[in-house]
């Protein structure tokens, strides 16, 4: 897995991942979502969205 800056220097990007670092990834935000955070819920939301889409 590596983070990238991407071109607007203020946001990155993840490449590279397994499928289980996106897991791992997913599920932290959303136990983070469980403690309250509606950003960490949300982020688990999208990516879960995304996982529905990939094919193994």
């Amino acid at each position: 897995m590596r983070v990238v800056k991407m071109k607007d220097g203020k946001n990155f990007g993840v490449a590279d991942l397994s499928f289980k670092d996106l897991k791992v990834i997913k599920d932290a935000c959303a136990l983070y979502g469980t403690q309250g955070s509606v950003h960490g819920k949300k982020i688990a939301e999208e990516i879960e969205k995304a996982m529905e889409k990939i094919e193994i």
